[in-house]
């Protein structure tokens, strides 16, 4: 969708991958969770995963890695993503 084109161009740019997938899904009125899986390399494939305070306008960092059978990743997180998150859903930083 055209709509959430920026977000080939942020998982490019702050994780250095090729996105995907994105789901957005609402847990309630006020957040959403944001998950993207990303592409590393032409072989890892990756997620990210914030939660979005709509009320609030924050963007919390949940979890990044790979969570497969056999290979379990645990990375950092990643302030320029969860920065342009941000600036995706309200323009902040």
């Amino acid at each position: 969708m055209e709509k959430y084109r920026n977000f080939t161009n942020i998982t490019s740019e702050c994780l250095d991958g090729k996105l995907v997938e994105l789901n957005l899904s609402y847990l309630d009125n006020d957040n959403l969770n944001v998950l993207v899986s990303y592409e590393v390399n032409d072989y890892f494939t990756l997620d990210y995963q914030v939660e979005v305070n709509v009320k609030d306008k924050v963007v919390s960092f949940l979890s990044h890695g790979s969570h497969s059978g056999i290979d379990k990743v645990r990375l950092n997180k990643e302030p320029r993503f969860d920065n342009a998150v941000s600036d995706y859903f309200f323009g902040t930083h």
